[in-house]
């Protein structure tokens, strides 16, 4: 790997470890800590993927992101507008619910449960083990109803680290560290001509 990659490889993960790092640290507009499972913070970066591509001309930073890391980051309108954020997104009155499980695993990663979830676990049979499932799905889509309803605040772990300060940084560090070898290839290529 030349030197321009591996520092662009360096440079970037910083850049990759803020993000990371913001999605368990960051808190909402009221100070709760915004808890994070670990799962999109495992897709950020991938490291298994090639991040920087070399090319004749150009080198290609890609910084792999779930699909959802916007809507995180700006958040989502409710569609009684009662979280009003600056986001693209708003949820619709009428359009498809949050998916159940989706909820369910929003509700165990917090411990969420209903009133009188232990006395419940306490019995036993399979009428019992149904009773648990249909209450903890009514619970999660009375959840999704309300979240559809008022929105979620963005956090934005990532829009905070990829500012156009990091991009200016970017520019300043690249070229002390390779400004000289870029003025020399310069300097080369209009000699040869």
């Amino acid at each position: 790997m030349s030197k321009e990659l591996d520092f662009l490889e360096t440079f970037f993960q910083t850049a990759i470890d803020k993000i990371v790092d913001n999605l368990s640290t960051m808190k909402d507009s009221k100070g709760h800590n915004r808890f994070s499972s670990g799962v999109t913070a495992q897709e950020v970066g991938q490291p298994d993927n090639q991040q920087i591509t070399e090319y004749a001309t150009k080198w290609v930073v890609q910084i792999y992101m779930p699909y959802y890391y916007e809507f995180i980051d700006e958040g989502v309108s409710g569609w009684a507008n009662e979280k009003k954020n600056t986001g693209r997104f708003k949820f619709k009155k009428n359009g498809r619910p949050i998916p159940r499980e989706a909820i369910l695993s929003f509700m165990r990663n917090r411990g969420i449960v209903y009133d009188g979830f232990q006395d419940d676990k306490k019995k036993k049979g399979v009428k019992s083990k149904q009773s648990i499932k249909d209450k903890l799905n009514q619970l999660a889509y009375i959840i999704g109803r309300s979240i559809k309803r008022k929105g979620t605040e963005g956090v934005p772990f990532y829009s905070s680290v990829m500012t156009d300060d990091f991009f200016k940084s970017f520019e300043t560090n690249f070229l002390d560290v390779y400004g000289d070898k870029v003025l020399n290839d310069i300097e080369f290529v209009f000699k040869n001509k």
